[in-house]
């Protein structure tokens, strides 16, 4: 258990250990700006928590030992657009829709944290950050024996570029 906190814990340990030194330098400290990276270290170190341990089967033995049997799925790679999207929307499966909404929204977040870090940032760099992010994802998703699909980066973005569209609608209306 101890080993699926170290890359949030380690995340927000650089992220404070980066602000301290700022600190130290200029003597001035951004709250807003210090929370908000705060937040995007805990959501990336989070989410590279999520993506090392989706998969694996975990057992306990005799004394409470945990033992890591090893990642349960099989190496894909699908690069063909909406193939993926297509047959789990056919399928009626509340796990594929929900499969479907998860990649929907999951990036959603990292857009919206990205603006509030910097928001003169333009929202076509914040989806190209996210479709590198993105795509780093699934690159060490496939080389860790995992599934790698064009359809996970296409709903990461999209989702994302929701969350920008509907951020800068209230921006405006303010």
């Amino acid at each position: 258990m101890i080993s699926i906190l170290l890359p949030p814990c380690l995340a927000v340990a650089g992220c404070l250990i980066v602000n301290a030194i700022k600190f130290i330098i200029t003597k001035r400290l951004d709250k807003r700006q210090f929370v908000a990276q705060l937040m995007l270290s805990l959501y990336i170190g989070l989410l590279i928590a999520a993506l090392i341990t989706y998969g694996l089967q975990i057992t306990t033995g005799a004394g409470g030992a945990v033992r890591i049997l090893g990642i349960k799925e099989r190496r894909l790679l699908n690069l063909v657009p909406f193939k993926t999207i297509f047959a789990q929307l056919s399928s009626h499966s509340i796990r594929d829709l929900a499969n479907l909404a998860v990649n929907a929204v999951i990036m959603m977040p990292f857009a919206l944290l990205i603006k509030n870090l910097s928001p003169k940032t333009k929202n076509i760099t914040c989806i190209i950050i996210i479709a590198a992010f993105t795509a780093g994802i699934e690159a060490v998703q496939y080389f860790i024996g995992r599934s790698c699909d064009i359809d996970d980066l296409l709903l990461n973005v999209g989702g994302a570029a929701i969350a920008l569209i509907i951020y800068n609608k209230i921006k405006k209306s303010k």
